[in-house]
């Protein structure tokens, strides 16, 4: 979609710090950490509550507490309970997703102002019964006497106590049962990348991240949260501190394959918790209310990939969203390209230069190193999932106006073979 190219504009973005799962935001629930984001946007940008009418916003495991997470989050924050809410699940482009729905529902003349975003908690993701020991959790609440409770109990086998681990499983692809450093090793061996290509990549990101926090970058686009029990301020991205040596990243083992693999948690996006909101109007309203936008929503794409090809979503849906905006490669000033993993980010990278990936077989064209993820990404940042894609459109609107730039490009996904890409352009 792309007409009326310039409706929709980003008028202002804001996000929490990115904490690994575990550790400041562990007891914190998602509908703080996106309450508290969305507060804190309707205050810099005072906006009248009254005039925000609807919010979306993307997640991946929704709270039991709250089924329509949107809902609970838009009423925390203080919005009128007339405001409509909706909350999008679609893995790591739920954030995307979610602007995009918010995008169109402005270009359809649905709505003037729209909150979108995204938020995870993965410390708090759930811990899953096996079928055994849910079937027999019931029957012992179904059981009228406590010898009956009782013959139920001494039925358990040990295979009934096996748990499942929420983050672990919603990393396995459920259509291929690929889990997705099984994949993120097959693109390393199609597109012959190295383990030390991958672990120089990672620092890489590191290294980027940290000279924009020593520039003051991310503190332009970080609300503080003050997190329970020991209450006190986190104001910065909190394993930046952690940055590991070259030396350290080729000494950790890699996943499945111990003696040829090349994937390791060392250049792989860590978990994390953290929540990234937007506030979205028509150009019109934004200049009725005397507010200088970041950035139009020029296009947009999403796509869909074979389970084996997953880890190249993001190059199919550029081309997608490239073409919808009458582009090319050479025409985008800056790129923002998820990292999941090294092997996934560097053989998409590859994959733009490659023919046999496009509709017209030919290149798309080679994307420039010096601008693509100049400030870091998730290998260094973290990735919680459905706020991923909405940090990386943050930033790169960010950066977008540091720079004086006029095109930016953003694409990611992976999971469930699905993928998006998101084409701004700086309108100062």
């Amino acid at each position: 979609m792309s007409e009326n190219n310039e409706d929709a504009v980003i008028v202002e973005g804001f996000r929490t710090p990115f904490v690994k799962s575990g550790k400041n935001f562990e007891n914190m629930s998602v509908e703080e950490l996106a309450s508290h984001t969305l507060r804190e946007l309707l205050e810099r940008t005072q906006i009248d509550p009254k005039e925000i009418e609807g919010v979306i916003l993307g997640n991946t495991v929704n709270s039991m507490d709250s089924p329509n997470l949107a809902r609970t989050v838009s009423l925390l924050s203080g919005l009128p309970a007339s405001v409509s809410a909706t909350t999008v699940k679609r893995m790591d482009i739920s954030s995307l997703e979610s602007v995009v729905s918010a995008t169109i529902k402005i270009k359809a003349g649905l709505a003037n102002t729209m909150i979108a975003g995204g938020v995870e908690n993965m410390s708090q993701m759930p811990i899953l019964l096996n079928s055994g020991m849910t079937k027999i959790i019931k029957q012992i609440m179904q059981s009228k006497t406590w010898i009956e409770k009782a013959k139920q109990t001494l039925s358990l086998r040990l295979s009934d106590l096996k748990l499942q681990f929420a983050d672990k499983k919603i990393l396995i692809d459920s259509f291929s049962g690929l889990h997705q450093e099984q994949i993120a090793k097959a693109l390393s061996d199609n597109f012959h990348i190295s383990r030390k290509e991958q672990d120089e990549f990672t620092l890489m990101s590191f290294e980027k991240a940290l000279a924009a926090q020593k520039k003051g970058k991310w503190k332009e686009e970080i609300v503080p949260v003050f997190p329970p029990p020991d209450f006190e301020w986190v104001e910065e991205d909190t394993e930046l501190e952690n940055k590991p040596s070259l030396h350290q990243l080729s000494e950790l083992p890699s996943f499945f394959d111990k003696d040829h693999g090349t994937v390791t948690s060392g250049n792989s996006s860590f978990p994390a918790d953290g929540a990234v909101l937007f506030l979205i109007m028509s150009k019109e309203k934004a200049k009725a209310l005397g507010y200088q936008p970041l950035a139009s929503i020029h296009s947009f794409a999403c796509i869909g990939t074979e389970s084996h090809t997953q880890g190249l979503g993001p190059v199919y849906a550029s081309e997608k969203a490239l073409k919808q905006a009458h582009l090319q490669i050479k025409d985008i000033n800056l790129f923002e390209i998820n990292e999941a993993f090294s092997a996934q980010a560097l053989a998409c990278l590859k994959a733009f230069e490659s023919s046999a990936l496009t509709e017209n077989s030919t290149s798309l064209g080679a994307v420039d190193p010096s601008k693509c993820n100049v400030n870091g990404g998730s290998l260094a940042l973290g990735n919680p999932l459905s706020a991923t894609t909405a940090r990386m459109i943050l930033s790169l609107t960010k950066e977008m106006k540091r720079q004086q730039v006029e095109w930016g490009l953003v694409t990611s996904g992976m999971c469930e073979g699905q993928a998006g890409a998101f084409i701004l352009k700086n309108i100062s």
